[in-house]
């Protein structure tokens, strides 16, 4: 008899991958019984709108190190996107290998049918939501806010799974909860057969930035190397990321936004405003105001903040600044339709020959290979993801007069047994 083996998905960035991170590998394995497990990463630049501090290539090591038996990359334009596009677009990768059979998140709340719940209620938006969204939005709440509070208004008095007003508030602006609810509408909206279970966040939150929290955040980690100060990274980080950002520090990272100020001065100075809109993310208001605040005399981390109104919030002004750096444009279609593998461990290659066998998504191991795999439109869209990462090598080698090879022949990471 020949027996299934289960396979798990994860939808990271690992910006860098910390002890939360391992955490959520093993009890992910653990509560579905998994041997495998495929992460579908962000690249060199995340959801945020920002660089990601060291490169994917590092990252993917870091995750195949502690468990990780594949790692593919989020496209760009997606990997950047909204919460909403950037969950889809993972989810559809997952769906679309054909082999994979969990996804598992984390989130603040731990309650994955709480999550189900609620992502029905948006994924069906009955009549008196749609109402009260509209008239949230009338008043000039940002989409996030209103949705919110119209997702509150419609919940109130009916079942809410046992939570109060108040919980109900603080876990729907809670960002690992936001992520889990996206999760969930994509797999509904897919029909997908992917089962999803959540494991509630131990130890630091999201955004704290105290470095001494148990399971202390990415946020506090990159706050740590910001400052240049290795010998305050938490002593319990995996030892494959201790060590990669021991060996790299000023030789390959970090790298940050404002290292990109030039660059984006340069891009904004030559586009006229009318064009602004056609980059994703970029609205005739933020448009206008990039106009009417640029100057040479700003950092990029500045320009951000002087752009920043009571409607445009500052993630959404940092992804429109990036994707017009990035020349990353509205019609995206969040359908991804190729799998780059970044990396992968030798005893897992036969995941590779059953998603091949399968045929349902182009996998891209040499990426001088993608112009005959792909079709026009999703190689142009590959070749944003080829741009980034050169435009990010620039910026290392620029820093550091570290040299990376090009994407055509910079292959995938390797880990053998």
């Amino acid at each position: 008899m020949v027996i299934k083996m289960k396979t798990v998905g994860i939808i990271a960035e690992y910006n860098p991958f910390h002890q939360g991170h391992l955490y959520q590998l093993e009890q992910a394995k653990l509560l579905t019984g998994a041997t495998k497990v495929v992460v579908v990463m962000s690249g060199n630049f995340v959801q945020r709108g920002i660089p990601a501090i060291i490169d994917k290539y590092a990252r993917t090591k870091m995750a195949l190190s502690h468990g990780a038996d594949l790692v593919i990359e989020l496209p760009v334009c997606y990997a950047t996107a909204s919460a909403e596009a950037f969950a889809y677009a993972g989810i559809s990768i997952l769906d679309r290998l054909g082999f994979v059979d969990y996804v598992c998140f984390g989130s603040e709340c731990g309650d994955i049918k709480l999550l189900e719940h609620l992502a029905d209620i948006l994924v069906e938006e009955p009549t008196s939501y749609q109402l009260e969204l509209k008239k949230e939005l009338k008043t000039g709440l940002s989409f996030p806010k209103a949705r919110t509070k119209a997702l509150l208004y419609y919940i109130k008095g009916k079942e809410s799974k046992g939570y109060d007003q108040t919980s109900l508030e603080l876990l729907l602006n809670s960002p690992n909860n936001i992520l889990g609810i996206e999760y969930m509408k994509a797999i509904r909206k897919r029909k997908s057969k992917l089962r999803a279970i959540t494991i509630k966040r131990q130890g630091a939150g999201y955004h704290d930035s105290d470095i001494s929290l148990p399971n202390a955040s990415a946020t506090a980690i990159r706050n740590v190397l910001v400052e240049d100060d290795l010998f305050s990274l938490p002593k319990d980080l995996p030892v494959e990321t201790m060590t990669i950002l021991k060996q790299e520090f000023q030789k390959t990272y970090p790298i940050f936004r404002n290292d990109f100020t030039s660059l984006l001065y340069y891009k904004l100075s030559m586009v006229k405003e009318k064009d602004l809109t056609s980059y994703a993310d970029v609205t005739p208001e933020l448009a206008n105001r990039i106009i009417n605040n640029l100057t040479y005399a700003k950092t990029y981390d500045d320009f951000c903040l002087s752009l920043k109104t009571k409607e445009l919030t500052l993630t959404r002004i940092n992804r429109g600044l990036l994707h017009v750096l990035l020349s990353i444009p509205k019609t995206q279609n969040i359908e991804v339709s190729y799998a780059r593998i970044l990396g992968f461990r030798t005893d897992a290659t036969k995941l590779l020959r059953t998603a091949t066998k399968e045929n349902r998504i182009p996998l891209i191991v040499k990426t001088a290979n993608a112009k005959q795999l792909l079709n026009q439109e999703e190689y142009e869209l590959f070749e944003q993801d080829v741009r980034a990462t050169h435009l990010y090598h620039q910026m290392i080698f620029q820093k550091f007069h570290t040299y990376f090879s090009d994407e055509y022949t910079h292959g995938p990471v390797i880990l053998k047994e």
